[in-house]
Order: C-alpha cells, then sequence, then structure tokens
C-alpha cells in the first residue's frame, strides 16, 4: 500500500502533490522530488546528494513509515551509479539529466537564453564552453590528434568517437533490430525509423525531419543560405558535406574502394549502396506486398503503388523556372533543367569531348568507350551499363507492366513509356525539327529524323561495315551475321531477329486488322502500311531519286530502285546462282527449288509461293476489281495491272532490249523477251521434254497432258486451257475490238491480229523465205507460199520419173 506525502521534512523544500515521497509500506521502495527555487525539475531516486541544499545533512524523512535517507549514504550512492539514474528532469519537455548543471544549460534552448558571443562572426552560444569550441573553427586549431592516422579534431569528443573507427568498437545497441552504432546520437536517429518519430517540423512548408541537423539544412532552401563555398570554383553549398564531395571532383579524389571490385566512390554511402551489388542484401522491405529494395528512395517510390499517391501532381511545387514556367519540388532538379534554357553542360567527356549536363549521365557514357557492363541479370545473363536498365528488363523475365494508361487499359514496363503513349490520345507533339518543321512525340525520335538532314550515321558494324542511325538498329543488325532469332511464335515455331515482326506475324494466326484507313476503310496489320496506303489518298511521294527524278512513296522503293542505276544485286541463291534486289525476291525464289506453296486459298485449296498471289486470288472467288483506270474505266484486280494498263493508253514502255531495242511495258516481258537472243529455255516439261520460256507456258502446257480445260465460256460452255483464249472468245459475243488502228481507225479483236495489220502501213515484211528469199508480212503467207515450193518440187520429181520411164521403154 503507498501514501503519498506532500512535504518533504527539511524546512526549506516542498514538495508538490504531482512529484510528493511514494512510500510503499510494504517494501519500503521510495521515490522523492524536490521543488525548491532553482532547483526545480530535479527528481532523486532518493533525497541523497542534496547537500547543497540541506548542508547539515538532515536525514529526509517520510511522514508514514520513518524511513529516511542521509546526505552521504554509501548504500545508496552505489545504487545510483549501478542502475544509471537519470535524476533532472526538464518540466517542458520531459527530458532527463544526471546532473544539475546539464539541466541548466538544456533550459537555455526553452528560453533561448544565447548571452555568449562569438566576435568574429556574431554568432551567439547558450555557454562559454561552446564559444570556445566554436572558435576553434576561426583558428583553424585542431589540438585533438588521433595516433592511429594522424587525423586532428577540434573537440576531444570527436576524437573519442574516431578512435573507435580504428577499435571497431560499437558500443550502442539498439535493442529492437540489434544494429550497433559508434555514437549515441547515431542510435537515438536510428531509434525513430522503429518509432516513425519526426519531431522536427519546418514552419514554412510544414515538412517533418527526424534529426535537427536535417532541419537547420532544409530551412537554408527557404532562405537561400549557402554558407559553404568551394575556393577551387566558387560554387556553394547548402551542405558541408555535399561541399566535401564536390571537392573530390577537383582533386579527383575517391577515398572509398570496394573490396570485390575494385571499383571507387567519392562518399562512402555510394559504396555501402554499392556493396549491396555484390551481397545481394535488399534491407528495405514492402510491408504490403513483401517486395525488398536496395534503397530507401526505392521503396518509398514503390509505396506510391499501393497507396495511389501522386505527389507530383498534389504537392506543393516550390523551385519555378522564370523562362519556362515549369515547376519542381527540388532545387536540384530546377538546376539541372535551367541547362536545357542555358544550354550549360559543364562535365565533358575526356576521350570524345562529347558534355553532359549531369555527372551520372557522363559516368554512363564513359562505359560506351570502356565497354564495361556491370550489371548482368541473373535470368538470361545480359547485361546492361545502367542499374535501371536492368532494373526494366527484368520485367521482361516477370511480365510486371505496373504503368496503366486509364484511356486505354494499355500497359507499360516503364513509366517513359507510358507517357509517350498519353501523347497518342492527346496529340501532343512537343519536338519540332528545326530544319524542315516536322514534330514528334518522342525526343528520340526527333533526334534519329535529324540525322536524315545531317546524313550522320554514327553506329558502324564491325563485321560488315554497314552504318545506322540508331544504336538499337546496329544491335537488331548484328544478329544477322550471329543467326540469333530470340523472338518464336508459339502457334508455328517461326523466329524472329525483332519482337515487333513476331508481334506482326502473330496478326497473321489472329487475322487482326487494327489499323483502319478513315478514308476508304481498308484495315492494316500494322501502323506502318497504313501510313503508306494514306500516301494514295493524299498522292504524297516523299522518297526521290536524285539520278532519274523518280518519286516513291517508301524508302524501301526507293532503296532498291537505286540498284537498278548501280546494278547492285546483293542476294544470291546458294543453289542455282541467281541474284536479286530484294531479300524477299530471293526468299520467294528458293521456294522454286523447294516446291514449298506456303499460302493456301480456303476456298478452293489452290497453294501459292507469295502472300501477295494468295490476296490476288481471293479476288476471283468475290469478283473484287478495287483499282479502276481513270480514262476508260476498266476495273483490275492489281494494282500492278492497272499500272501496266495505263501504259496503253499513255504509251509508256519504259523497260527496253539492249541487244535489239525492243521496248516493253514490263521487266517481266524484257526478260521472257531476253530469252529470245539468248535461246534459254529454263522450264522443262518432264512428261514430253519440251522446254520453255516462261513457267506460265509450261503450267498452261501441262493441261495438254491432263486434258484439262479449265477456263469456261458462261455463254455458249465452250472451254479453253488459258485464260486468255477465253478472253478472245468473249470477244465473240460482247462484239468488243478494243485494239485501234491509230492509222486507218480499224478495230481487232486480238493485240497480235492489230500487230500483223501495221505492218501493212509501216511495209515491214519479218518473214523472208529461205528458198527464194521473198518475204511477206505474216507467218501464215509464209507457209502458204513454201507450198509452191514443194508442188514444184513434186512436179518436177513426177517429169523426172516419167522421162527415165519413157527413155526405158525405148530401150
Amino acid at each position: 500500500m503507498k501514501q503519498n506525502h506532500p512535504k518533504c521534512q527539511t524546512g526549506n523544500v516542498n514538495i508538490p502533490a504531482e512529484s510528493a515521497v511514494d512510500c510503499d509500506t510494504d517494501t519500503g521502495a521510495k521515490t522523492s522530488a524536490c521543488n525548491t527555487g532553482e532547483q526545480q525539475g530535479k527528481v532523486k531516486a532518493d533525497l541523497t546528494g542534496h547537500s547543497t541544499i540541506n548542508p547539515n545533512d538532515t536525514p529526509h524523512v517520510g511522514l508514514a513509515c520513518g524511513k529516511g535517507s542521509g546526505g552521504h549514504h554509501s548504500a545508496s550512492a552505489e545504487n545510483k551509479s549501478d542502475t544509471g539514474a537519470r535524476l533532472f528532469i526538464c518540466e517542458s519537455c520531459g527530458k532527463d539529466f544526471k546532473r544539475s548543471t546539464l539541466l541548466k544549460k538544456h533550459l537555455r534552448v526553452h528560453t533561448c537564453k544565447r548571452s555568449h558571443l562569438c566576435k568574429t562572426c556574431g554568432k551567439t552560444f547558450a555557454d562559454r564552453s561552446t564559444l570556445r569550441r566554436h572558435m576553434r573553427i576561426h583558428t583553424g586549431e585542431t589540438p585533438f590528434v588521433c595516433k592511429s592516422c594522424g587525423k586532428a579534431f577540434a573537440e576531444g569528443s570527436s576524437l573519442k568517437r574516431h578512435m573507435r573507427i580504428h577499435t571497431g568498437e560499437r558500443p550502442f545497441v539498439c535493442k529492437t533490430c540489434g544494429k550497433t552504432f559508434i555514437r549515441n546520437d547515431k542510435l537515438n536517429i536510428h531509434m525513430r525509423i522503429h518509432t516513425g518519430e519526426k519531431a522536427f517540423v519546418c514552419k514554412s512548408c510544414g515538412k517533418t525531419f527526424k534529426e535537427c541537423s536535417t532541419l537547420r539544412c532544409h530551412l537554408r532552401i527557404h532562405t537561400g543560405e549557402r554558407p559553404f563555398v568551394c575556393k577551387t570554383c566558387g560554387k556553394t553549398f547548402i551542405r558541408n558535406d555535399k561541399l566535401n564531395i564536390h571537392m573530390s571532383i577537383h582533386t579527383g579524389e575517391k577515398a572509398f574502394v570496394c573490396k570485390s571490385c575494385g571499383k571507387a566512390f567519392a562518399e562512402g554511402s555510394t559504396l555501402k549502396r554499392h556493396m549491396r551489388i555484390h551481397t545481394g542484401e535488399r534491407p528495405y522491405l514492402c510491408l504490403t506486398c513483401g517486395k525488398a529494395f536496395k534503397q530507401r528512395s526505392a521503396l518509398n517510390d514503390h509505396m506510391k503503388v499501393h497507396t495511389g499517391e501522386r505527389p507530383f501532381e498534389t504537392a506543393t511545387k516550390l523551385f519555378i523556372c522564370q523562362t519556362s514556367g515549369k515547376d519542381f519540388k527540388l532545387s536540384k532538379s530546377l538546376k539541372q533543367h535551367l541547362g536545357v534554357h542555358t544550354d550549360e553542360r559543364p562535365y565533358a567527356c575526356k576521350t570524345c569531348g562529347k558534355t553532359f549536363n549531369k555527372n551520372s549521365a557522363l559516368k554512363v557514357h564513359i562505359r560506351t568507350h570502356t565497354g564495361e557492363r556491370p550489371y548482368a541479370c541473373k535470368t538470361c545473363g545480359k547485361t546492361f551499363k545502367q542499374y535501371s536498365s536492368i532494373y526494366r528488363h527484368k520485367r521482361i523475365h516477370t511480365g510486371e507492366r505496373p504503368y496503366v494508361c486509364k484511356t486505354c487499359g494499355k500497359a507499360f514496363t516503364q513509366n517513359d513509356q507510358l507517357k509517350n503513349h498519353l501523347r497518342i490520345h492527346t496529340g501532343e507533339r512537343p519536338y519540332v525539327c528545326q530544319t524542315c518543321g516536322k514534330t514528334f512525340n518522342r525526343n528520340d525520335h526527333l533526334k534519329v529524323h535529324l540525322s536524315v538532314h545531317t546524313g550522320e550515321r554514327p553506329y558502324a558494324c564491325n563485321i560488315c561495315g554497314k552504318t545506322f542511325k540508331q544504336h538499337s538498329s546496329l544491335y537488331l543488325h548484328k544478329r544477322i551475321h550471329t543467326g540469333e532469332r530470340p523472338h518464336v511464335c508459339k502457334t508455328c515455331g517461326k523466329t524472329f531477329i525483332q519482337n515487333d515482326k513476331l508481334n506482326n506475324h502473330l496478326r497473321v494466326h489472329t487475322g487482326e486488322r487494327p489499323f483502319v484507313c478513315k478514308t476508304c476503310g481498308k484495315a492494316f496489320k500494322q501502323n506502318y502500311d497504313l501510313k503508306i496506303h494514306l500516301r494514295d489518298h493524299t498522292g504524297e511521294r516523299p522518297f526521290v531519286c536524285k539520278t532519274c527524278g523518280k518519286t516513291f512513296k517508301r524508302n524501301d522503293e526507293l532503296k532498291f530502285h537505286l540498284r537498278d542505276h548501280t546494278g547492285e544485286r546483293p542476294f544470291v541463291c546458294k543453289t542455282c546462282g541467281k541474284t536479286f534486289k530484294r531479300h524477299s525476291e530471293l526468299k520467294t525464289h528458293l521456294r522454286v527449288h523447294t516446291g514449298e506453296r506456303p499460302y493456301l486459298c480456303k476456298t478452293c485449296g489452290k497453294a501459292f509461293k507469295q502472300s501477295s498471289a494468295l490476296s490476288y486470288h481471293i479476288r476471283v472467288h468475290t469478283g473484287e476489281r478495287p483499282d479502276v483506270c481513270k480514262t476508260c474505266g476498266k476495273s483490275f484486280q492489281r494494282s500492278e495491272e492497272l499500272k501496266f494498263h495505263v501504259r496503253d493508253h499513255t504509251g509508256e514502255r519504259p523497260y527496253v532490249c539492249k541487244i535489239c531495242g525492243k521496248a516493253f511495258k514490263r521487266n517481266k516481258e524484257l526478260k521472257t523477251h531476253f530469252r529470245v537472243h539468248t535461246g534459254e529455255r529454263p522450264y522443262l516439261c518432264k512428261t514430253c521434254g519440251k522446254a520453255f520460256k516462261q513457267n506460265s507456258q509450261l503450267y498452261v502446257h501441262m493441261r495438254i497432258h491432263k486434258d484439262e480445260r479449265p477456263c469456261l465460256c458462261k455463254t455458249c460452255g465452250k472451254a479453253f486451257k488459258r485464260n486468255e483464249e477465253l478472253k478472245t472468245h468473249l470477244r465473240v459475243h460482247t462484239g468488243e475490238r478494243p485494239y485501234l488502228c491509230k492509222t486507218c481507225g480499224k478495230t481487232f479483236k486480238q493485240k497480235s491480229a492489230l500487230n500483223v495489220h501495221m505492218r501493212v502501213h509501216t511495209d515491214e515484211r519479218p518473214y523472208v523465205c529461205e528458198t527464194c528469199g521473198e518475204t511477206f508480212s505474216q507467218n501464215c503467207e509464209l507457209v502458204q507460199h513454201m507450198s509452191t515450193h514443194r508442188s514444184k518440187n513434186i512436179q518436177i520429181c513426177q517429169q523426172e520419173s516419167s522421162d527415165i520411164a519413157k527413155a526405158s521403154s525405148s530401150k
């Protein structure tokens, strides 16, 4: 049972009820408090040591129990030293002290009494000893020297703490997690991690801090004070440690060395973080999902995923760029941004001279020269120059796509990808080419575009020497040499060099055609194909041949066209040695040797070597003829057929035979014509051995053996082997005579009939009789003429035989 005693038995010490002597009548344990004038706030485990107040050492007696405590009781002194009791408590903040002098000093924090003035800088201090220590900043005096390393200190306590680095002593232990510290104040700060306490509040912005020193530094952001100046370049800093780190730029000193890989760092904290690469330590754990991180900042950013917090939208932006009006949360961010306007790039590469606005960007760039790729993926072994790159790369393996578009629901692995994607919905294109005015939604697209004007192709393949505008293009190109095709179609097993090629291929299986032309409604598998198609409506042909002035819709068409002038045919068939201008042409050609016809018509089962051939064939079943001649209104299934047809009206025949000068509308016709001069007949009938100049001729010829006549006249039912024969026959029913003689106006059903007729006007007689030398305009006339020679020969033979008979009878 406890009784509260309102008064200490010494005459001059009053004890209020809330701090009176408590005496336990059962155990005899007691605590007591003094509340005399200046000794306010002093609390004692017992009344021992109160001699300054009670010089006669009068014992202090509890009224109820009669137990007392003498001024110099040895047992109590021993007990005090054993328990380490804090006897003096500050009534303002509750902080406790062992000695009254310490409490006295502390009370000046609340009273703001700072009576000791520094005559050099005007700074004031609460006590003389602090002023003495402060004066050493001005005098440079460092009287306390470490015997181990020679480092000198202004204060003895600093030397004492420093010695623990050499001895390894870490006497202050966290009871929660077991972590040890050299200094008690570091332990106190650490404890706030467990308690979550942030006692120091900024009155300007409301931000809270665990340490008073951190608050002091923070206040300089508002006041603009930057007291630490670099003597070499004049740059100013808010904190001394930032100045020390900055000095390493000038001195080149990197005092903190990694024992595992030998890498050196200017800051100890940077080395600490670096060591986690080797140890794999990830000490910052998300309590919500269990994900672990190497850095606290990464955990803080991650937590926003769970909380839905978007601080960059709601938080007050304190630092505003006066040029562009853009605002920033940190002065550092504003500083870096200002480099955009001033074009200041203080960090220069010593190897190539390239400059950067950030030191971190320079560090990453240097790896381009050294070839260093320190970050390796543990799953696939791929290496990277930047940690951020491997962090993003890991999402390929995990399938994580944390950044989601709120408009269309599309997800991305990177935040900047989402940002760029959002511009598709907003239509924003902030990056403008100053040469031609073209706009882009991404800065890297603008950079690539600028090489069109400069002609720069800085990335060269070390195997074949080919150059590229983008590093990514070179990276993909190298797979041609290595044979690497990492992207595999799970449906058919086909492999691809690029992921986007695989995505496009997958639409073959799904039939998806997401890109639709708003003008004609035509749908495409790829956005690029839609872009090219739109040029059909706009008439835009931006790619111009410098040799002949011909224009093209696509850059690759121009590339292939240039090979007509250069004669380059880089793609060679290993089976027959035939060369081609395009890789796709070689691919198609190889099917001649393999017999592969992968494109199948679902209606009739006919197979084709090319996808385009199947597309055109399907129009036979649908009756679609989308390409119409503007001159005569005739429609065609294929745009190429329309192109060749238009040449009938214009008379254009661009393909000329170098041997005889004959001109043709199509390159294919010229190729076939060449075989007249070379005598080449590459297409052989396996049944009868007859050879043909064209594959189509062999195809039609095979119908003789099969007795196949697939082309049927719907009017009279007559069947034909060839579609051309059916077309000509139909003119019997329609009366159409499309071939007109420009000289006399006579019309013909067939082109061959017009050609023969033209010889009447030109007096051309190409068919010569080898017997008598007479010439004819038509082959049939020559054949008829040849029969006259045969009949004459018969008559001569008959005359000779009759003469022989007469001669023999006369004998």
